[in-house]
């Protein structure tokens, strides 16, 4: 492949991402609580749970087992 045909694909990429993630930010904000806790809108929460689940899948296939500690 030519360096143009990269470079574009790359650009289409990366516009595409950022489409992602202004969608995205409109689904979290933390001005209630503090800076760094974020709070999730539903349809944040539901981007947020498949996320993990994804993660959860990809984790279990190379054999990563899950433990929990507490949460304070």
């Amino acid at each position: 492949m030519s360096k143009q045909v990269n470079a574009v694909r790359k650009e289409d990429v990366s516009l595409k991402l950022k489409k992602i993630l202004v969608r995205a930010r409109r689904q979290v904000f933390s001005e209630l609580i503090g800076p760094g806790l974020p709070m999730y809108t539903p349809k944040g929460t539901a981007i947020l749970q498949k996320i993990k689940d994804y993660s959860r899948e990809l984790r279990k296939e190379i054999g990563y087992q899950e433990v929990q500690s507490p949460q304070i």
